[in-house]
């Protein structure tokens, strides 16, 4: 072959370029618009000014709207009818008041052919001034609009040269280049097209080969957009033969290089629920999307879309019930797949379990109400990592597979397969699969060199041949285009690439699951190695997130003691957990959207948490009835807990049902905090007598900088660190000094608000504490003030100690103004293992504490919840929070990542002021209930409440200490559930023993449907449990 690859497809460009003008028959100018300003989701009728193109428009208040009545032409049957319009912003096209196309830098034009009948019609186009990315357009210009009359047969031909010629420039078989070089030069060889020098200059604005390149010399020739380039009969025919003369040399090669592979293929668009834009644009972005893939699949009877999310289905079922219509029927049609099974496409670092758990009750509940499905492959293409319990929630709500090609993004270690059984942390395993699109990730083109491309990178061909393909704009939405599916009718069968074709992405798996035993297991998380920082972004949301998540906990619990099914809250219930799931997307939870989002956001949740503390009062005043010589005080938690509690009572004297006396200490903030000897019982109510008698104790407060009690002395150093001494063991906790405060530089190389970078250490230098100052001093507890000034920033730390525990209290307040910068706790702990545990709200991982490895180097933050932990076989450390994320355990060095600022998107970010508790645990011994214990503690207050009590003493009792509690709550169908998890890898059986009334109890899936009858006795079940299992009780 005499020319390079390079050179034929220049040419071929050269020559094709030629062609492309004479797809267009005719160009109508479109003028006389109107211009409206209103807010409105339907068009309005009336008002506004006329306009025409060059008309500049202020941006804000939007969105606007571009109306414009007239009558369409009718078109031959071999033209179609396109509108390209351009009004300064992304948009949504309505025709005759119906949602019908979008408009944005990716979809510039629109197929009206079902509405050129001849008849009038009012165009109204939605804008807002804002890219699909959320970039502000300033000065936004409505250039106008044009009517174009296509002609059909020349279109579809440019796209089967183009595709062999987009195959020659991106195959790496020559054989396969040196054939379609023959056949493109014999299609061509034949075209005609007008050569005469004035047909050809008026077509030369339509050449995207030419027009470039002859409009930017010294003095160009004034060229101007022709009203439609029209062929003689013969030179029509030239060119349509010439595309079916390569059509038939392509067919004709499929014998000498046949298809390799299989790519199953479906559009989507991954709209981000919020990101670069708030989530009011996001509802217009569905509508958008949505409109524009209903009239693809009206189009193309073989188009077929998935789109997750029941968030989006419910938003959209309320902003255009009439698309939402059309959506279902073509449900019913197999052309749209909702997918995913879950409410958003949510983090799954930061939710509990509990919240991962109600995203796939509300979300696969949603599927069957509304389409009569229930999805079987979760959808997670963009999330940042994925938690290790992930895979037998999944399996419990009736999904067995599962997708996501993020994992592609780690800056350091590829996975080893793109096929494989994804093994949870209690057995239970999904088939994951993910492919590698370099061109678009999950946001594919649907052109050759995407094709190639994924097929190329595709690991386990061995195995099995066939991968999974998406195509459409995503991120902020767009989806597939017209282009793409008429690519697609190219090349779902070209000779030496793989066959595609569409179907819904579950019959991809359904056909591995056949071979499933073949496949490898990875039986670990899936940690995502970047995106680190969106462990702790935002801080203030996760925290508003953490108070909603224990809210709900304790708002279900109480509503389902005090009320029966007809009383309890469901309808209020239901609307908060929607707050907090759609919350949980994975821009907004994470930290990586911008100021809109995040104000939004904490308003959001704000509202959601004064509304749950009014479900909370209203359920404690059925159960509590009013008095005033008693306090109630509720333990909802599962294990026992130290009695301990504040009390507005002038300092009181306070008696258990027991006879034991409470005396108050007062507290450094003029509180009153009572303590008893004896726990109080895990799932129990206990009502206690005020005596008419005060406690004396005041006590002096002496200058010291140590705290001390029966087991520890903690020793504050003037630098604010600290030192604990083990008064049991006779050992030090830290090796040297603890709780070392840490500000670092923090300037990813790419991404702000998501990254930190492995660097950043080098860019650290330690705080140093301005003021020490013991602030309380009691019998029950102790506190050391340490404060911190540092630039405009400031931390003060109240450090305490009270009797009778191992636990020492870091209660932190942050006035946070710092620019890219990381704060972090360090803990040089005395212990020496080579692994650290994290917990994961429902279980807990084992992660290396050396960086032997690639792997392990690249772990140098990672997820967990409420406590991380390094023991040797007889003594250990743990650290406890109440709200952080980010963590990291090097040798013997524990980190807790307190707060960061990034600049982009969100320039102030978590600016201002913060509130956190963390807290140092030394331990005998390594196991890890005790951990867990005080962890709970930690997280989950005792409720103190004014009054008495109608009933007192346990309201369920689960003798295994390790199953603990998710939720006790009324069950979407009445009756009532209990949630547990086995959280510390034992196994046994247990006994549940069940307060109110019912004649039933089902071990149930995670969305209620029964499964196993089981045997009551005495108001009690037992139950045989298996290391880190979650088991879901229906009681009816």
């Amino acid at each position: 072959m005499y020319a390079s690859v390079k050179e034929l497809y220049a040419r071929f460009n050269r020559i094709l370029g030629e062609i492309i003008p004479y797809r267009i028959k005719k160009r109508e100018k479109l003028d006389n618009w109107l211009f409206v300003r209103s807010e409105s989701d339907v068009p309005p009728e009336e008002g506004g000014i006329k306009i025409n193109a060059g008309f500049k428009w202020p941006p804000e208040p939007f969105p606007v709207w571009f109306v414009k009545k007239m009558e369409f032409p009718q078109v031959k049957a071999e033209e179609s009818l396109l509108l390209e319009v351009w009004t300064g912003g992304e948009s949504l096209l309505l025709i005759d008041g119906k949602a019908y196309g979008e408009i944005n830098e990716y979809h510039r034009s629109v197929d009206l052919s079902e509405f050129a009948d001849g008849k009038k019609h009012t165009i109204a186009i939605q804008t807002v001034p804002k890219g699909l990315f959320g970039t502000s357009v300033f000065e936004p210009v409505f250039e106008g609009g044009l009517l174009l009359t296509i002609d059909v047969g020349i279109d579809a031909s440019i796209t089967a040269f183009r595709i062999a010629m987009e195959v020659l420039k991106n195959t790496k078989n020559p054989l396969l280049v040196e054939k379609l070089a023959m056949f493109l030069d014999e299609a061509f060889s034949n075209v005609q097209i007008p050569r005469d020098s004035q047909s050809y200059f008026m077509a030369a604005k339509g050449n995207p080969a030419l027009y470039p390149e002859v409009s930017k010399i010294w003095a160009p020739e004034k060229f101007e957009a022709s009203s439609g380039n029209l062929l003689s009969v013969d030179q029509r025919e030239s060119i349509i033969k010439g595309a079916e003369r390569l059509k038939k040399r392509l067919e004709e090669l499929k014998g000498l290089i046949p298809p390799i592979g299989k790519l199953i293929i479906s559009g989507q668009s991954h709209i981000d629920y919020a990101w670069l834009w708030p989530i009011e644009e996001t509802k217009r972005k569905i509508r958008r999307t949505f409109a524009n893939s209903v009239r693809l699949a009206r189009k193309y009877r073989n188009f077929i879309y998935a789109q997750s999310s029941a968030q989006m289905y419910k938003d959209i079922k309320e902003k255009d019930p009439e698309l939402y219509n059309e959506i279902k029927e073509l449900v019913r049609k197999g052309q749209w797949i909702p997918i995913g099974g879950m409410w958003v496409e949510s983090d799954c670092n930061v939710p509990g379990a509990e919240s991962l758990i109600r995203q796939f009750l509300l979300g696969q509940r949603f599927f069957m109400r509304e389409f009569g499905i229930k999805s079987r492959t979760a959808w997670l293409p963009d999330v940042f990592g994925f938690s290790w319990i992930l895979p037998q929630i999944l399996k419990n709500a009736g999904i067995e597979y599962f997708f996501t090609i993020k994992l592609n993004w780690n800056e350091k270690n590829k996975m080893p397969s793109d096929l494989f059984r994804w093994r949870g942390i209690d057995g239970s395993e999904v088939i994951y699969h993910s492919f590698d699109n370099p061109n678009g990730n999950y946001n594919g083109h649907l052109e050759p060199f995407d094709i190639i491309q994924t097929w190329e990178n595709y690991k386990d061909k061995a195995t099995h041949p066939v991968s999974l393909f998406t195509f459409g704009f995503g991120d902020g939405g767009g989806g597939p285009t017209d282009e793409m599916l008429e690519n697609y009718n190219i090349l779902h069968d070209f000779p030496g690439l793989p066959k595609l074709e569409m179907k819904p992405p579950q019959e991809y798996f359904e056909e591995v699951s056949g071979k499933a035993d073949k496949l490898p297991v990875w039986d670990n998380e899936l940690y995502f190695e970047l995106h680190r920082g969106t462990l702790t972004s935002q801080s203030r949301t996760k925290k508003l997130h953490k108070k909603g998540e224990d809210l709900l906990y304790d708002v279900e619990l109480l509503s389902r003691l005090a009320f029966d099914d007809n009383e309890y809250p469901s309808q209020e219930i239901s609307r908060a957990w929607e707050v907090l799931l759609h919350n949980e997307f994975h821009d907004i939870l994470p930290g990586s959207s911008i100021a809109e989002v995040y104000r939004d956001a904490e308003a959001e949740l704000s509202k959601m948490l004064e509304d749950l503390v009014a479900l909370k009062e209203r359920a404690l005043k059925r159960l509590i009835e009013y008095s005033e010589n008693r306090i109630t005080v509720i333990n909802t938690g599962t294990y026992p807990k130290k009695l301990i509690f504040n009390a507005n009572l002038g300092g009181k004297v306070l008696k258990r049902s027991d006879g034991e006396i409470l005396k108050p200490q007062k507290t450094q903030d003029g509180q009153w905090l009572y303590c008893a000897e004896k726990n109080i019982a895990p799932f129990s109510i206990e009502s206690l007598e005020i005596l008419d008698e005060t406690a004396e104790v005041e006590m002096p407060i002496k200058e010291s900088n140590i705290l001390e009690n029966e087991f520890l002395r903690v020793t504050v150093h003037e630098d604010g660190s600290l030192s604990i001494y083990d008064k049991e063991f006779n050992r030090e906790v830290f090796k040297g000094e603890g709780n070392q405060l840490w500000l670092y530089n923090d300037v990813p190389a790419y991404w702000d608000a998501w990254d930190v970078d492995y660097h950043h250490k080098i860019y650290g230098k330690r705080l140093k504490a301005n003021s020490i100052e013991k602030v309380e001093i009691g019998e029950i507890r102790s506190t050391i003030r340490v404060t911190y000034n540092f630039e405009s920033s400031r931390i003060t730390q109240n450090i305490s100690l009270l009797k009778d525990s191992r636990r020492v209290d870091v209660h932190t307040q942050v006035d946070w103004h710092h620019r890219r910068s990381l704060l972090k706790a360090l803990f040089p702990v005395n212990v020496l293992s080579r692994s650290a545990r994290y917990d994961l709200s429902a279980g807990y991982i084992e992660r290396p504490t050396h960086r032997n490895t690639d792997f392990e180097k690249a772990r140098f933050e990672v997820p967990a919840h409420r406590w991380m932990d390094i023991s040797e076989r007889d003594y250990g450390t743990s650290i406890l929070n109440d709200g952080k994320y980010g963590h990291s355990c090097h040798d013997n060095v524990m980190e807790l990542t307190l707060l960061r600022s990034p600049v982009f998107p969100h320039f102030f970010g978590d600016e201002g002021k913060h509130s956190f508790t963390y807290a140092i645990y030394p331990h005998p011994g390594s196991d890890l209930l005790d951990v867990v214990k005080e962890a709970e503690a930690l997280n989950r207050a005792l409720l103190v409440i004014p009054g008495k009590p109608s009933t007192t003493g346990r309201f369920l009792t689960i003798d295994a200490d390790t199953l603990k509690l998710l939720a006790l709550k009324r069950a979407e169908d009445g009756g009532t559930v209990v949630r547990v998890a086995e959280v510390l890898g034992s196994r046994g059986k247990a006994h549940i023993k069940l307060s109110g009334k019912f004649k039933e109890v089902w071990l149930a899936s995670i969305l209620e449907e029964p499964l196993q009858k089981l045997e009551i006795v005495d108001s009690t079940v037992e139950i045989e449990y298996d290391p880190f299992k979650i088991y879901t009780f229906l009681l009816k």
